[in-house]
């Protein structure tokens, strides 16, 4: 394995511009940030058909992830992110020699460094859909949120894969026929409303946590 090489050059790319508005948004853990711009990306394609990301995701049984989003951090340390603490560099393999890779853990907190240069941004329907899921979301702990990704049509259809048997590390599609898909998994009736209902019930799911945790700091 060659070492990493990181492309500095280009901060275009929607997942770094995902990154970089959310963050605008105030510090989150890295495993926060992964958990919200999953189910941004959720709520972008119910709302719009495509994901606000573009980036891949995978089923794990930690919870969805994207293979790209650690690299993606690191690329944009040299745009103004900051890690508290400092990230730590990695050999994967002892036997592959001096290979190296960015580890970017759960805990760790990414920011924004202040007085930045204006960067590229998202479109106004992207971003509105990234601040409404920050709001909902950031209060909760990184369990909570895991859990509530966990609830989502398509980790759901990736725990029932295989005859009930997770299939973790598939790669998760988003379609349109989830929510159908995700409905029958529950028994129900996958009716229109019936699956608008499901639809629904994702982002209900964050807001129950979040009263559910405020409710618990009375």
């Amino acid at each position: 394995m060659s070492e990493l090489t990181l492309d500095t050059t280009s901060f275009d790319t929607p997942l770094r511009r995902t990154i970089f508005s959310l963050l605008s948004l105030g510090p989150l853990e890295a495993g926060k940030l992964q958990q919200i711009i999953y189910l941004a990306d959720l709520e972008h394609f119910w709302r719009h058909g495509r994901t606000l990301s573009g980036t891949a995701w995978m089923a794990r049984e930690y919870g969805p992830t994207s293979p790209g989003l650690d690299a993606s951090l690191v690329v944009l340390s040299h745009e103004g992110i900051q890690f508290d603490p400092p990230l730590a560099m990695r050999t994967p393999d002892p036997d592959e020699g001096p290979a190296m890779e960015p580890v970017v853990p759960a805990y760790t907190i990414c920011s924004l460094q202040a007085k930045l240069p204006a960067r590229p941004g998202l479109e106004q329907t992207a971003q509105e859909v990234l601040a409404f899921i920050y709001k909902l979301a950031a209060p909760l702990k990184l369990d909570e949120l895991t859990r509530l990704s966990f609830n989502t049509s398509p980790m759901l259809l990736a725990a029932s894969r295989g005859g009930g048997k997770a299939q973790w590390g598939e790669l998760i599609t988003f379609n349109k026929n989830m929510a159908a898909e995700a409905t029958a998994l529950r028994g129900d009736t996958a009716t229109t409303e019936a699956q608008q209902a499901f639809k629904r019930g994702e982002l209900a799911r964050i807001a129950d946590l979040q009263q559910q945790a405020l409710d618990q700091a009375r």
